[in-house]
This record gives structure tokens, C-alpha cells and sequence, in this order.
């Protein structure tokens, strides 16, 4: 019974700094209608071209590695149509604390479809990208911000969007706060946490079974091994004091929660939201924390991106049963249809 509590600490600690890591090449980016389904242990995909066609528009994804404030590469990739850089909207997709920039694809579609260009991207220390440990979306923010600043400077975007899950909602409240950045105009954030020790201390209960006040010294002692290895320390992602000392935060927010969720209570999220104030929205939905998002959910989200576009409204949407087809393209060779991305811990 000890190993078995001493494995479970020592699982913690992994949980937060080295969860599973998704292995993946650049095919595995290519988009094809029968992928749209995520497993959580092993995330099963159908390759594809980085050339497709969506309802007989052309539509391209281009891979790019950019550098962050630490000098570590990461990779990324944006999707737009293929003979057009019109300026249009941006979504900026940020993933899960064991994600990669590949959770974006489900909602590749949909969202080119209604006009949107999206970018995504590996976290440093996530998928492709350099770096040993994950923050939970302390260093996150800072890979956050040298992609705003990139597609801004591009010249690709008329306006950007952020798409966080988990800690990759935790990543766009938090870029909000610490850089201030008005012209984001508006936020998904699908179960987001507000306290990072209070989220130790729910997930230490329910993996070591212990109560809270045997908790904290183990929680401590984690928090040790967080602070040698990355570098920072569970409170510094307490985003209830950062609320507090911000005067106006005026970009529209799409908040989502479960009663289900056994990861990030949903108190977490609606006091994230209460603290946000009018220009935010709640959704409550019916799925665990790492679900897949079925369709009504995803069509709520891109109602709400589309409800706040600044720029002009774009007519070229396309119907969610449009068919994709990869371009045909001369000298390449079609992949085998199927490919599981590889999980791995270090």
C-alpha cells in the first residue's frame, strides 16, 4: 500500500510537469472528414496532403518554427485558402497540458468554412516542440504571445481569436491579463482553472485518497520538484488576484464547463467568470474533461467567434456536410490511411 501511495505522488508531480507527450510527422496534420473522433490514451488520425479542397475551394497548411523568449523552437502551422492571403479573422488554437497542436484539427473545418484562417501550435515542451516540461500555462503565455505577435506582423490576420482548452484556456486568460492585449477580440475557454495549488489538492485527493490536511505537505514537497525542474511554483497561476487588480476587461468570453468534470471542477470556471463580468458567457455542458466536443458545442463556438468579428462579414461559409477531398498533386505520393500518433512520458 505504501509503493502503491509513493507511485501515485510520484504520478502527480508527472501530471502537472510531464504528462503524456503526443508524438506526431507533418502528415499527420493533413485534414480528411472521417478523422473527426479523439481517444484520450491514443489519438487515432487519417493522413492527408497539406492541399485540400473544402466545397471546391482550395485551402492550404503551411508549417513554421519560430523561437520563444527562451530560445526554444517551436512548431506550429496555419491553414488559409490556398489562392487567397486576404486578410480574414484568425482563431489561435491552444491545447490541453498533454495535447499538441493536432487537437486543433477537428475544428479545422469548421472553422475555414465560415471564413476563419486558424493557427496552432505545440507549447514549448509539448509535441514537436523543444522543451522538457509543460507549466500548465505559466511559460505557456509567453509561446502565446510570439505567435500573436507573428500572425500580427504577417499580415495575415484582420483580426485574432484565442481557443484554449484546459491549459490552454488557463494560457489565454492569463495572456490577457499579464499582457493586456485589447485588440483579441474574443476568447473560448473550455475548462479553464483559477487556482493551480486548489487544482493540486482536488486532483492529490482524488488519486492518493488522502484527506487535505495530509495533502499539503505533499503538495510541497511536489512543488519542490516543480520549482527545481521548471522553475516556478504553483502560486504563481492563482489567476483570482490578477482579476482583482485589472480595471476593465472588455473581450467577449466564451466560458465552458461540465458537471462532469472530474479534472476542473466547475467552480473554478464560473468563478473565472464571474470576475470577468458582462462580457462574459457561460456554457455548461455534459462531457468529461478530456471528451471529445461533439458538433452542437463546436457550432455554439463559432457562432460566438462570428457574433464578434470586428471586420466585414464574410458570405463564403459552407455547409458542415461540405465534402473535403485532398488536391491531387503531381509526384507525391498518398500516405497509408491510418497512423497512430505515438504517446510517450519522459
Amino acid at each position: 500500500m505504501l509503493e502503491q501511495l509513493m507511485q501515485n505522488i510520484n504520478d502527480l508531480w508527472k501530471l502537472f510537469l510531464r504528462p503524456s507527450r503526443q508524438v506526431y510527422t507533418a502528415m499527420d496534420l493533413g485534414i480528411f472528414p472521417s478523422f473527426f473522433f479523439l481517444l484520450v490514451n491514443s489519438l487515432l488520425l487519417y493522413l492527408g496532403p497539406d492541399k485540400f479542397l473544402i466545397a471546391n475551394q482550395s485551402f492550404i497548411r503551411k508549417d513554421f518554427s519560430i523561437r520563444n523568449r527562451n530560445g526554444l523552437l517551436l512548431q506550429a502551422s496555419w491553414f488559409c485558402p490556398l489562392k487567397s492571403y486576404q486578410r480574414r479573422p484568425f482563431v489561435i488554437y491552444c491545447h490541453c497540458n498533454s495535447g499538441s497542436r493536432v487537437e486543433a484539427l477537428p475544428y479545422a473545418k469548421t472553422l475555414l468554412s465560415n471564413g476563419f484562417g486558424l493557427c496552432c501550435f505545440d507549447f514549448s515542451g509539448s509535441g514537436c516542440s523543444e522543451g522538457d516540461y509543460v507549466t500548465l500555462g505559466y511559460n505557456e503565455t509567453d509561446d502565446l504571445q510570439i505567435i500573436v505577435t507573428m500572425l500580427r506582423e504577417s499580415n495575415l490576420a484582420e483580426e485574432i481569436f484565442i481557443w484554449g482548452r484546459s491549459m490552454g484556456a488557463v494560457t489565454a486568460l492569463n495572456y490577457i491579463l499579464k499582457y493586456k492585449d485589447s485588440k483579441i477580440s474574443g476568447l473560448i475557454l473550455d475548462s479553464p482553472y483559477c487556482n493551480l495549488r486548489n487544482l493540486a489538492l482536488e486532483l492529490g485527493q482524488n488519486s492518493i485518497k488522502l484527506p487535505k490536511f495530509m495533502l499539503n505537505p505533499i503538495i510541497d514537497s511536489i512543488e519542490k520538484k516543480i520549482k527545481k525542474r521548471a522553475r516556478f511554483n504553483l502560486n504563481m497561476m492563482n489567476l483570482i488576484p490578477l482579476f482583482k487588480m485589472q480595471e476593465n476587461l472588455n473581450t467577449p468570453a466564451f466560458f465552458i464547463t461540465s458537471l462532469k468534470d472530474k479534472v476542473v471542477a466547475p467552480y473554478h470556471v464560473e468563478e473565472l467568470k464571474k470576475l470577468w463580468g458582462k462580457e462574459a458567457t457561460l456554457k455548461y455542458i455534459d462531457l468529461e474533461h478530456y471528451e471529445n466536443r461533439g458538433d452542437k458545442i463546436v457550432d455554439e463556438c463559432i457562432n460566438f467567434l462570428k457574433s464578434h468579428m470586428k471586420g466585414r462579414k464574410r458570405s463564403n461559409s459552407f455547409s458542415n456536410n461540405a465534402q473535403i477531398k485532398c488536391i491531387p498533386i503531381p509526384n507525391e505520393i498518398l500516405l497509408k490511411p491510418v497512423n497512430r500518433i505515438k504517446m510517450y512520458r519522459k
